[in-house]
């Protein structure tokens, strides 16, 4: 009697869903064969399919993010932007484990593939969006109503996932412990803390593009601090950013060519900021007022 042993086609998998972000942190584009497969004899290729490649460059056959061939990283061949900011995982190709670690990445599709893989699925694409919130702090005085900045980019609906608002440096209560809180579609104002009800709202209609900025209203200087907005349900490690808001009734009226102007004048972190609150604040008769600049650690 002849026993017949069927062998399974080998798949290259990535991943599904987007793997979330923030900028400057280390990311891993999960890329495997299954079943199991040794590769540390092929070669492995990363790219992004819908960079193209720059018609000036002479170059521009340099095209990888990252290029593994005769067992060997070939950095020659690579993005001059990726250079030393990407690995494989070694000691696990020999389990079919072609992920990318990558550094400081950039947002956008990335393509896994092994050109000599006896197989009809070679490649899988891996999409990396980014959580952004604001390098600096949002500035208000008391009153305003602010918007916190935070969105995903590429654009990616976010609609269907649960979107978290907290205040990290506060020691939260277990019964209250969000600013805002999203999940199932529709705000769960049970699982929020008492200074926020009826004070926070998102932009629901521009989620499906990835905008999860929170509106604050009427604030005082008792929301000043640190703001993260986070996505748990999401195939990354990092899934949030920070935002520092800033609220000071330090408020000054300032003249320039004829019209008041309303400024909030505050110092964070040895910097002085002057913003402009609102541009249409009343008129004067002489445009000949100067506007005084500041400068230095204080007023």
């Amino acid at each position: 009697m002849k026993v017949m042993t069927v062998i399974s086609e080998v798949l290259v998998i990535g991943s599904n869903l987007p793997i979330i972000a923030a900028p400057g942190d280390d990311v891993i584009l999960p890329c495997h064969l299954e079943p199991m497969f040794d590769v540390q004899g092929l070669t492995v290729e990363w790219s992004k399919p819908d960079m193209k490649p720059d018609p000036s460059d002479r170059l521009s056959r340099v095209e990888y993010v990252h290029l593994y061939r005769d067992r060997q990283e070939v950095p020659d061949m690579k993005m001059a932007s990726y250079f030393r900011r990407t690995e494989l995982f070694m000691d696990d190709m020999k389990h079919g484990n072609i992920s990318l670690n990558v550094s400081e990445e950039d947002n956008g599709r990335y393509r896994c593939f092994i050109p000599k893989l006896q197989s009809k699925v070679k490649a899988a694409v891996v999409e990396l969006v980014l959580v952004i919130g604001s390098n600096l702090p949002i500035i208000a005085a008391p009153g305003d109503d602010v918007i916190l900045p935070c969105h995903l980019e590429p654009m990616f609906d976010v609609q269907g996932l649960t979107v978290e608002w907290s205040k990290p440096d506060l020691k939260p209560d277990p019964s209250d412990e969000y600013v805002h809180l999203y999940r199932h579609g529709k705000e769960v104002p049970d699982m929020k803390m008492a200074s926020y009800f009826r004070r926070t709202e998102l932009f629901m209609d521009d989620m499906k593009h990835g905008n999860i900025s929170l509106k604050i209203l009427n604030v005082s200087e008792e929301d000043n601090g640190r703001y993260r907005c986070f996505i748990p349900k999401l195939q990354s490690t990092v899934k949030a950013a920070v935002v520092e808001l800033v609220v000071s009734q330090k408020i000054c009226f300032v003249d320039v060519c004829g019209s008041k102007l309303k400024f909030l004048l505050t110092i964070y972190d040895s910097y002085v900021f002057l913003c402009l609150l609102d541009p249409n604040y009343g008129k004067i008769s002489s445009p000949e007022t100067p506007l005084e600049f500041i400068s230095g650690n204080g007023y």
